[in-house]
């Protein structure tokens, strides 16, 4: 009784408009009907009897215009979130976005909460299985959720050094990044672009499927995992260098995550994984770190169907 389903990538981008979907084919079981990890009274938008709501954890905001912050803003229509930042700095300002959002009566067009954010250091392994095992359960009962879980991750987490990415200027280096990429630089980008998803997925398994991962007979949930990937997994795209590369590991990641975590228990977990590789967004990072982001842009606003450059929030 399998349906056949699919991590379906978005291609918004650099595309003609007859090939603006990437259909990569798994098999996945039938997904469960769907579960609700908290209640909330909510009369600001006309609800006159209380309103279910599910939990998100939204990994990698680091601003205004990050493409985490706009998933976020997204979730809040159906979710109370979390957000983790990468470090205490970031934190500082991100806990600001958070408190003008509060302070706006309407907030995002939903009734969801922001709880909170939470410094996650991928490269920190210990400091990660920490936050899953402690900081979020701590957090989920203060804000008296009703089941201490997570319906949804969202991976949003990308890195690799300014050296990898532009080459050193005045060196053989400039004009063949990739080809000089080192091997701690190569490390690097994987590490966090890549590898991380394997270590937050792993890390909120038991929250995400509320299981015990040792009972086969547990009930399946229906949470998701989603990460965000970009055209240069799969195409070679100039400038793009060891991003790439670590991309096309995150893709293969959820693909074999798919395999492993969608069916039902015993076999799996019922957690639906996908990808969703979106346009080039005017974000900090790829403006400062993607050298001719512009001429990107501009290529994939003449060759989409829509002649247009998608919007953080269409994604």
């Amino acid at each position: 009784n399998n349906l056949c389903a699919c991590v379906c990538v978005l291609e918004k981008r650099n595309m003609l408009a007859n090939r603006s979907c990437r259909v990569i084919p798994i098999v996945r079981s039938r997904s469960p009907a769907a579960r609700f990890s908290s209640q909330t009274n909510d009369y600001r938008h006309g609800h006159s009897t209380p309103i279910q709501r599910k939990t998100a954890l939204v990994a990698g905001v680091a601003n205004a215009r990050s493409i985490a912050w706009a998933c976020a803003r997204s979730l809040l229509r159906t979710h109370d979130v979390i957000v983790t930042v990468q470090n205490d700095r970031v934190k500082a300002s991100v806990d600001k976005l958070i408190a003008e959002r509060e302070d706006r009566v309407d907030g995002d067009g939903g009734g969801g909460r922001i709880l909170g954010s939470l410094v996650c250091d991928v490269t920190d392994e210990p400091a990660v299985e920490t936050m899953f095992t402690e900081r979020i359960p701590e957090l989920l009962h203060r804000e008296e959720i009703l089941e201490a879980n997570l319906d949804a991750l969202v991976h949003s987490l990308a890195f690799a050094s300014s050296t990898a990415m532009k080459g050193n200027d005045g060196t053989e280096a400039a004009g063949f990044p990739l080809l000089h990429t080192s091997r701690d630089d190569f490390r690097t980008a994987h590490e966090i672009s890549s590898y991380s998803l394997l270590l937050l997925s792993r890390c909120a398994l038991p929250l995400l499927s509320n299981t015990d991962n040792n009972n086969n007979n547990a009930t399946p949930s229906s949470s998701s995992i989603t990460a965000l990937s970009y055209l240069g997994a799969t195409r070679a795209i100039p400038n793009y260098n060891i991003m790439g590369p670590a991309k096309a590991s995150l893709e293969a990641l959820v693909r074999g995550l798919a395999l492993e975590l969608s069916p039902p228990p015993p076999l799996g977990r019922s957690i639906r994984v996908n990808a969703v590789s979106a346009g080039p967004i005017v974000t900090a990072a790829a403006r400062g770190g993607i050298r001719g982001f512009g001429d990107m842009r501009r290529e994939y606003e003449g060759r989409n169907a829509l002649r247009r450059n998608v919007a953080v929030e269409e994604v």
